[in-house]
């Protein structure tokens, strides 16, 4: 937790260092109808990151660091939390994400996470368990944001029926919207697209994990390459954030060794991370 908090601290200090770009997006106003105020605000986020009505959003971490939160993914071994959010005193909005938990999962898990960042900064941290009460209404709000925003019903209504779909039917459609089987059947459900018996089966699936894609590890990275900044990112280190550290550290923000601390290594670590990225020692 406290590296955790560290790296957004670092992240707003070079962020206002380098006068980062950040957008705008007005947080909703609650009517105290919970579902629908989460459904209205993933349709607007929707309109202000410009998707088509049937489009569903490949780097959902990118979108929500763009409205200035700051979001980290970090393994935290097997714990029971999926994510959490909290509004820091001189950061600003916060959101962890377990990156111990399935890829699709975590997806799910920031879009939950900034509908807290967007109706319940004011009211305290809040975590999230891979097992919270169906009843609670907060949590309701959140997961009807990030249902409606990753799984849009136009794109729901277009695919073929799901009531006869296979096993390689539900996991190729689960793929394209980078879901699990479960939240696939869930949103295909409560737009009443199947019935209970099919929710019950396609819920049973799973996309096999090779298949999964995550848009912080693309598909033309090397095996090497893949399996180092997998490394970095069980410890929060994005690209986004590795980036803003490299641009920090050549503009002469920081130091070489701060750039160190700031990239959580030694520096005989920042070598090979700077190797990594392309980048030698004397910053080019």
């Amino acid at each position: 937790m406290q590296e955790f908090l560290y790296l957004c601290e670092t992240e707003d200090f070079l962020m206002r260092e380098l006068n980062a770009r950040q957008l705008e997006f007005p947080a909703p106003q609650a009517s105290g109808h919970f579902k629908n105020d989460g459904i209205r605000a993933a349709e607007a986020f929707r309109r202000f990151n410009q998707h088509a009505s049937n489009a569903v959003p490949r780097d959902v971490y990118q979108e929500i660091r763009q409205t200035g939160v700051h979001v980290f993914r970090r393994k935290l071994g097997n714990s029971n939390i999926s994510g959490l959010f909290l509004a820091h005193p001189t950061a600003g909005k916060c959101i962890l994400v377990n990156y111990s938990e399935d890829v699709y999962r975590q997806r799910f898990s920031a879009a939950h996470e900034f509908a807290h960042a967007l109706f319940d900064a004011q009211t305290g941290p809040s975590i999230t368990y891979s097992r919270a009460a169906k009843d609670d209404l907060v949590e309701v709000r959140a997961n009807a944001f990030a249902s409606r925003y990753l799984m849009p019903p136009e794109f729901l209504r277009q695919l073929p029926d799901p009531e006869q779909w296979t096993q390689a039917n539900t996991e190729h459609w689960a793929n394209q919207l980078r879901v699990s089987c479960v939240a696939l059947g869930v949103g295909l459900k409560s737009e009443g697209l199947i019935s209970a018996l099919a929710l019950q089966r396609i819920k049973s699936y799973r996309v096999p994990r090779e298949l999964k894609i995550d848009p912080e590890l693309p598909a033309q990275l090397t095996t090497h390459q893949r399996e180092r900044k997998a490394r970095l990112l069980e410890k929060g280190l994005s690209d986004s954030y590795v980036a803003l550290c490299l641009d920090a550290e050549s503009r002469g923000v920081i130091t070489q060794g701060r750039l160190a601390e700031a990239l959580l290594c030694d520096l005989g670590g920042l070598q090979e991370l700077l190797s990594l990225y392309g980048r030698s020692s004397n910053g080019h």
